[in-house]
């Protein structure tokens, strides 16, 4: 038998080099129903709030559809796993008494077990990583832990990306911040500090964000924001 390590080996490789969150996320779902038994699709579903939910990644239209009756009929385990439920299995999705409406009818989709797992991006709740089966009780525990040890290393990744995008972000918003900047000193004949300060005036005034004043002057110069 297989240890985790020897299959899970080089996940972090493949999910730190999928490219976009989005990627990343798409990677994780194909690669569950490779590296975990019993799992013939998956899901991820990113939190909108405490009970809502979109679904970013799937690897079927029955999967998809599945995740779109759980907002439709508003239970699930996507959204019990949005609270207080750390990791699901329901073992017949025609006979579980906590979804008595959403599991008959993902049942009938021919997905027919499923382990839901909370995803998470420092202390919060990031979104959910469903496994699903075709057959009743198609997880062992063995199975169970895998899905686990799976679904950390996609958070683990997840969180890292999402780091990189934010730094990516702040790298972009400080260089057109440093443009305004300089079109205001360039047209006004102010420091550096000053221009800063003319900036942040015009964001709180504006109620704006100092970003999006920025990239109107960039764009449209400074007269558009602050006249001859």
């Amino acid at each position: 038998m297989d240890s985790f390590r020897d299959r899970f080996g080089d996940v972090p490789r493949g999910l730190s080099g999928a490219g976009t969150l989005e990627e990343t996320m798409q990677y994780a779902v194909e690669a569950a129903t490779q590296l975990i038994a019993g799992c013939e699709c998956s899901e991820i579903s990113v939190v909108e709030n405490k009970k809502s939910f979109v679904t970013i990644a799937t690897t079927s239209d029955a999967v998809r559809r599945s995740a779109e009756m759980q907002r439709e009929l508003n239970e699930g385990p996507i959204l019990d796993a949005l609270g207080d439920s750390e990791i699901i299995y329901v073992a017949d999705l025609s006979d579980d008494e906590r979804w008595p409406v959403w599991g008959p009818k993902t049942y009938d989709l021919e997905l027919r077990s499923m382990i839901g797992i909370q995803l998470y991006v420092g202390e919060r709740t990031y979104g959910t990583m469903s496994f699903y089966s075709e057959e009743v009780d198609g997880f062992s525990p063995t199975d169970r832990d895998a899905a686990y040890v799976f679904a950390s290393q996609v958070s683990a990744a997840i969180a890292s990306v999402k780091n990189t995008e934010n730094l990516q972000a702040a790298l972009a918003n400080r260089l057109v911040i440093g443009q305004a900047q300089g079109r205001l000193m360039q047209r006004f004949g102010v420091t550096a500090d000053q221009s800063f300060a003319i900036l942040t005036r015009a964001s709180q005034d504006r109620n704006r964000k100092l970003v999006d004043i920025c990239r109107a002057i960039v764009v449209s110069g400074p007269e558009a924001t602050f006249g001859e």
